[in-house]
């Protein structure tokens, strides 16, 4: 079993570690202008074991290509039976989640609920600033979101992103009961 955050899972796995390369997954093929967009894109190729180490000959042939496929060198777990690091290194729940799978899809889903007029931005943000927070949780409060080119923006830190999870739904349950 291997426990890591995202930056010691690409160095064990010989990804490069700017998290800037045009291709920043180690789980798939998004480049980096695809994963930080505003729109959910819901589909990506995955990084096949075959074409990560077809990635990795080319790289050791010419390093200017490293930024481009987003690895840097092979890795000496890749000579584990039954292991190969596009497939075996773990995801980071803080970074993968908090602060990249769940943001985007409160926007979508805020968004659905903005078009529909079943609430407004100002009156979750509302909701929001006004929910009464115990103890360290009023640290965390969630900043507002904002509306961007027709949709949500959802732009919290990890541990702000706890409270439109746990609370969301409780903020958003009579626009659903109603709809």
């Amino acid at each position: 079993m291997i426990i890591a955050d995202n930056l010691a899972s690409h160095q064990l796995g010989g990804f490069m570690e700017s998290f800037r390369a045009t291709r920043i997954c180690r789980f798939c093929m998004c480049t980096y202008e695809e994963l930080t967009s505003d729109k959910l894109k819901t589909s990506f190729t995955t990084r096949a074991e075959e074409v990560h180490n077809r990635h990795i000959v080319l790289v050791q042939k010419d390093q200017t290509l490293a930024s481009i496929y987003g690895v840097k060198c092979d890795s000496a777990l890749n000579k584990l039976h039954y292991f190969h690091v596009s497939r075996g290194l773990p995801p980071n729940p803080m970074h993968d989640f908090l602060e990249g799978v769940m943001p985007k899809i409160w926007g979508e889903v805020l968004t659905n609920f903005v078009q529909r007029k079943s609430i407004s931005i100002d009156q979750f943000n509302h909701t929001l600033a006004h929910f009464r927070y115990k103890g360290t949780d009023k640290a965390k409060k969630p900043s507002p979101l904002t509306w961007k080119s027709g949709q949500v923006c959802v732009k919290q830190t990890a541990s702000q992103m706890h409270y439109p999870m746990k609370i969301g739904l409780l903020v958003l349950g009579d626009s659903i009961l109603e709809t």
